[in-house]
């Protein structure tokens, strides 16, 4: 994924596209230890939204095919990111023109996290990512976009352990530029130990925060749900179940110690997955419907109260 990663960004420079590398290597080579794993099996990209046609025409060259009907996520089912994938290899990018949770434009988020974007070394070449105080604040988002404490609050714990209260107090500041200090209070809450961080910054509680609703154990699934559920073809939900049964081999490796077991340690990661599925089915349409009804609730009374 490395050498993909080194591949795309190398193009998008040739193009005259600034990339900035979310997560993976981000994270590994600056959270965890030579003796600690942290795996990662795509390539996630930000741009400068003007350019994501350009940056998609740029990975077409270079032999990936945009999967029209899968969007990126994030807690209000609202696309982020587009998913390019290369079919000789199974290889996937996410290009992203924004951040999950930020409450300011896409262009106003690319131009102050740009702005700020720090290098990183990789195989010989430079790639920029996100500044520390950034990618806190992202750490803190990617968890409550993924259903905390169901999602990825390992960077997070890792982040609180190694991040003094300063650092913090920084991403704290850029929340509050990007108005993303609801989600950032509400999934730090969430993560394990970031109680008393959330204390010592004197965040706000949110009670009524709607991304509550999303970083509760019995919601993982919900979010997967309502994609499908708003897929604009019969052939794109068929997509996104399979998708959510089968994965790539790859991914499946780099996520489950079990499936780098051979081909029947694969067989029993699939065979896993699936079971861990079925069992959270009910409690993910639940949830699902519980969060739809408050939505709809919710137009209905801003429609009713009228314009302010």
């Amino acid at each position: 994924m490395d050498s993909v990663t080194v591949e795309v960004a190398s193009a998008l420079e040739a193009n005259g596209i600034r990339c900035i590398l979310l997560k993976g290597p981000t994270i590994a080579t600056w959270l965890y230890g030579s003796g600690e794993v942290r795996p990662y099996c795509d390539t996630d990209l930000l741009v400068n939204p003007d350019q994501l046609d350009r940056a998609g025409g740029v990975l077409s060259d270079l032999g990936f095919d945009l999967r029209t009907d899968d969007r990126v996520l994030d807690a209000f089912a609202e696309p982020h990111a587009l998913v390019w994938r290369r079919g000789s290899e199974g290889t996937e990018v996410d290009l992203h023109w924004r951040l999950p949770g930020v409450g300011v434009s896409a262009d106003l988020a690319w131009h102050q996290l740009s702005a700020q974007a720090v290098h990183l070394d990789m195989r010989e070449h430079v790639v920029e990512a996100l500044a520390i105080p950034a990618r806190l604040l992202h750490l803190v988002l990617h968890a409550v976009q993924s259903g905390v404490p169901s999602g990825p609050h390992g960077d997070v714990e890792q982040a609180l352990a190694r991040c003094d209260l300063a650092m913090w107090g920084n991403a704290l500041h850029v929340a509050r530029e990007l108005q993303a200090l609801e989600p950032f209070a509400v999934g730090l809450r969430a993560c394990p130990g970031g109680s008393e961080l959330a204390h010592q910054l004197r965040l706000p509680e949110f009670p009524s925060s709607p991304w509550r609703d999303w970083v509760q154990p019995t919601v993982r699934g919900a979010l997967r749900l309502r994609a499908i559920r708003d897929a604009p073809k019969r052939r794109a939900k068929v997509r996104l179940v399979m998708r959510a049964l089968f994965p790539s081999a790859a991914y499946l490796r780099a996520i489950d110690p079990v499936a780098r077991r051979g081909r029947l340690g694969l067989f029993r990661a699939y065979g896993m997955r699936i079971l861990a599925i079925a069992t959270r089915l009910v409690p993910a349409v639940l949830a699902a419907r519980a969060t739809s009804r408050r939505e709809e609730k919710t137009t209905t009374s801003v429609n009713r109260a009228g314009p302010p």
